[in-house]
């Protein structure tokens, strides 16, 4: 996603208080997540959107409270939209952070949170969590913008000039 925070732009967090299910599935952040899904699609239809959630368990209950609004809507787990891309995709865990202390929840977090052009989303019933998981919601939790005045490297800084040079704006 974007770069820079904004309502519409970049990564944001929202805590949701709720519990998981013995399944996995947390039916505070399923509604939550529909609200917001339908709150979108009214005041942007022009803005593609998912929604992504960490279990099977969790996007059968997402599914099960879609609204007719939402039938254009992206909706699953991220083996389902492995590949998709969405101007917006709102994630959510549904589960406990140990839910997510297996090899391959990295793999599932990095497909879900890929798939963002313009912004992404992550409702989650807890607040801290180990690993990669707790770094991104770490991240999500404070709005930013990068400073980019600096190239990350030679070549990022060649890339700069080369496009200045043809009247970009950097």
């Amino acid at each position: 996603p974007a770069a820079c925070s904004t309502p519409d732009l970049g990564v944001s967090w929202r805590h949701v208080d709720g519990q998981p299910d013995v399944a996995g599935a947390n039916r505070a952040e399923a509604e939550a997540v529909i609200v917001e899904a339908l709150r979108r699609v009214k005041a942007q239809p022009l803005r593609s959107l998912a929604i992504v959630a960490l279990s099977r368990a969790h996007a059968d209950l997402v599914e099960s409270l879609r609204t007719p609004e939402l039938a254009g809507v992206l909706v699953g787990t991220p083996d389902r939209i492995q590949g998709e891309e969405r101007d917006v995709v709102l994630v959510t865990f549904g589960d406990t952070p140990a839910a997510f202390a297996h090899p391959g929840a990295a793999r599932w977090l990095a497909v879900a949170t890929t798939c963002a052009r313009e912004q992404l989303v992550l409702f989650s019933s807890f607040d801290d969590a180990p690993g990669t998981l707790g770094e991104l919601i770490a991240y999500a939790r404070v709005p930013r913008i990068i400073d980019a005045s600096e190239p990350a490297s030679p070549i990022t800084a060649a890339i700069a000039r080369a496009l200045a040079d043809r009247g970009w704006a950097i």
